[in-house]
């Protein structure tokens, strides 16, 4: 299911899109809640189960079609190459809706910020776009506002985007949206902690 609110007064068409891996619960959790949020201008669509098989299973790849977030057009692809009936949807749908903004929420088993760790939690990953890179700042600062742990802080993940056959970079790449993967950490922080931190 998908969920629309429009208003009158124009603005961005911000599309937020939670559960494309099945077992990361905050992301889908947090874009069931966005979807009732009001709005003042411009469009939200808020897709918070991408992968609904995937959350059932509670596993991060929808079983017979791998993992959602690997199964889009790629940088070299043609627009068209998906892989598996449920990225090819939701592609379809991402097209049909043309968003100027995607938000992709995941979450990470560990730290960003801890250096011997490869783990990408407690970030935001985008594209190194003057208009995206001053978002990401508002979004960073209000997050970390948050967080009195300086070592549990998110981190500015912009220096090279979105992986390669990702919701969000192929939207970046064939779909000229500002694209970015929102990841909070699972490692120690209960699920409505990391909801709010979505």
């Amino acid at each position: 299911p998908y969920y629309r609110r429009e208003t009158s007064v124009p603005g961005p068409l911000v599309m937020i899109t939670g559960g494309v891996h099945g077992d990361e619960a905050a992301g889908a959790a947090a874009a069931n809640q966005i979807r009732t949020w009001s709005i003042t201008r411009g469009t939200l669509v808020v897709v918070p189960f991408c992968a609904p098989q995937a959350l059932d299973a509670n596993s991060r790849e929808i079983p017979g079609e791998g993992n959602l977030n690997r199964n889009f057009p790629g940088i070299n692809d043609p627009i068209t190459k998906t892989t598996g009936a449920t990225a090819t949807a939701l592609w379809a749908f991402t097209r049909q809706v043309m968003p100027q903004w995607l938000i992709d929420m995941h979450e990470g088993i560990g730290l960003a910020s801890d250096e011997a760790s490869t783990s990408v939690g407690s970030s935001i990953i985008h594209m190194n776009e003057s208009v995206t890179n001053t978002q990401v700042t508002r979004m960073l600062n209000a997050v970390n506002a948050t967080i009195s742990d300086p070592t549990k802080k998110f981190s500015d993940l912009g220096s090279t985007g979105p992986v390669d056959t990702s919701l969000a970079r192929a939207s970046v790449k064939h779909l000229g949206t500002r694209g970015m993967i929102v990841e909070t950490t699972s490692t120690g922080q209960l699920l409505p902690l990391r909801v709010n931190q979505h």
